[in-house]
């Protein structure tokens, strides 16, 4: 890409996610950042905003080996929102590159990001594609029940009614405009909130497929909470969207597709793994009672949010300023 047509960037990159991965799923994601070249220079700051979760000897080892990144701290138990903003809030570019700490990004990722900005300068949000590795019968099960769909090995840029914190550019006039919500009742899930709210007010928010990362498995002593969190959120999220729209949110990534209910899209997942890994799906018997655990805590956490659910809940929206 030609330094004269990239905007003014930054990229964030929280910490939450690594309390219950390997940190050296951090190092992982910064190698990866690094990898993307000298556009990497160009940016006003790549900023690790951490909440408490990684220890100081381990901060101390990047500042040291990575002098290119800002440690950003923030109060103990800061939230998921209030980290990716810490790290937004040390500049005033003109595009935000959200990142987790528990993904790597493939080459290329960055640049794909910022040209669909290029491509598009009505775009309010350019959002990569994420998905997890298949190992083994467990990541299996994973891979066919958790947030992540498959790559669709798509090349143009097209328009989407997801997008996904860990792997997404957003213009800083757009967030300031539709600011990033903090629903006290969700764990995970704030970006679908959001990308309801953006699209109410007419923006723009465009995948790329060329911008591809890779999340972590989470781990089988964590699993359990996880799904069910997830479950909890599921029904938050729809109480949340019927109730500012009208209508419960149905957006899915693709080659996810939206509406298609539980066993709809555990058949979508198979069709995409029969495409892109064939091969794992000898491993389906072994991974369908992992697969009936996660999707039971699922269930038992989407209960669960429906007996307690009030109906005004606060939300703590924050801006980009």
């Amino acid at each position: 890409m030609d330094k004269t047509v990239v905007p003014s960037f930054c990229i964030v990159v929280e910490t939450d996610n690594l309390a219950i991965v390997d940190l050296d799923e951090l190092f992982r994601c910064l190698d990866s950042i690094e990898s993307q070249g000298a556009l990497v220079q160009q940016a006003d700051g790549v900023f690790v905003a951490d909440g408490g979760v990684v220890p100081e000897t381990v901060l101390a080892e990047i500042r040291r080996r990575r002098p290119w990144v800002t440690i950003v701290k923030r109060a103990h138990g800061a939230s998921y929102i209030d980290l990716k903003l810490a790290g937004a809030l040390e500049t005033g570019s003109e595009i935000i590159v959200f990142c987790d700490g528990d993904i790597a990004y493939e080459a290329g990722w960055l640049e794909a990001l910022l040209d669909g900005f290029r491509q598009r300068p009505d775009a309010d949000m350019i959002a990569g594609e994420t998905t997890t590795p298949i190992t083994g019968p467990y990541s299996l099960a994973f891979a066919m029940t958790f947030n992540f769909p498959r790559l669709t090995g798509e090349s143009a840029l097209a328009p989407t009614t997801t997008y996904w914190a860990n792997n997404v550019a957003a213009r800083r006039t757009s967030l300031t405009r539709v600011p990033l919500p903090d629903p006290a009742e969700l764990y995970r899930g704030q970006n679908l909130i959001h990308m309801a709210r953006v699209l109410r007010e007419s923006g723009v928010i465009l995948r790329q497929p060329r911008a591809r990362g890779w999340h972590a498995v989470v781990p089988p002593s964590e699993v359990i909470t996880r799904y069910y969190r997830l479950g909890r959120d599921a029904a938050s999220i729809r109480v949340i969207t019927a109730r500012e729209t009208g209508t419960p949110y149905l957006g899915a990534m693709a080659p996810d597709r939206p509406g298609h209910g539980v066993f709809g899209r555990l058949a979508g997942r198979l069709q995409q793994i029969a495409r892109t890994q064939p091969s794992s799906l000898l491993l389906l018997p072994l991974a369908l009672p992992v697969l009936c655990v996660m999707g039971t805590a699922y269930l038992i956490g989407r209960a669960s949010a429906g007996l307690w659910q009030p109906r005004g809940l606060p939300d703590t929206s924050a801006r980009a300023a």
